[in-house]
């Protein structure tokens, strides 16, 4: 991603780096399952274990979908895999995931009011725009 230009921070290169590394390792640790459809499939559900241990933050599951099917997408493109093997995977959905509530009025007035030293135009403008 980063040689191809699709991606310039590092902080993402990490990030997806990262989850790729888990998969990697998961695959290492399974060397007997071909790098297919199943494959993905299990890691996936070994994700799930893991978040219903409370080993894996249900939050992390999106991520690592995401990271597969780039990957897939990557091993097609290059020929490794006649077909992405992580084509079929649907990220799960967060549940009663609620949107975040602003603040009232009331409420950035009193933020304001607590910190007088806020001489920043620029920054008052952020709390009032939260």
């Amino acid at each position: 991603m980063a040689a191809s230009g699709t991606v310039n921070s590092l902080t993402t290169v990490r990030w997806y780096r990262t989850r790729l590394k888990t998969f990697l390792s998961w695959m290492e640790a399974n060397w007997r399952i071909a790098l297919d459809d199943a494959a993905f499939n299990a890691f996936v559900l070994n994700l799930k274990r893991r978040v219903a241990e409370g080993t894996l933050s249900p939050d992390s599951l999106p991520g690592f979908y995401r990271v597969l099917r780039r990957f897939g997408r990557w091993l097609e493109a290059e020929g490794y895999v006649p077909k992405n093997p992580a084509r079929a995977l649907k990220a799960p959905r967060p549940k009663n995931r609620r949107a975040p509530k602003a603040l009232s009025d009331d409420e950035v007035e009193r933020m304001l009011a607590a910190s007088p030293n806020l001489s920043n135009g620029h920054v008052q403008a952020i709390i009032r725009l939260q």
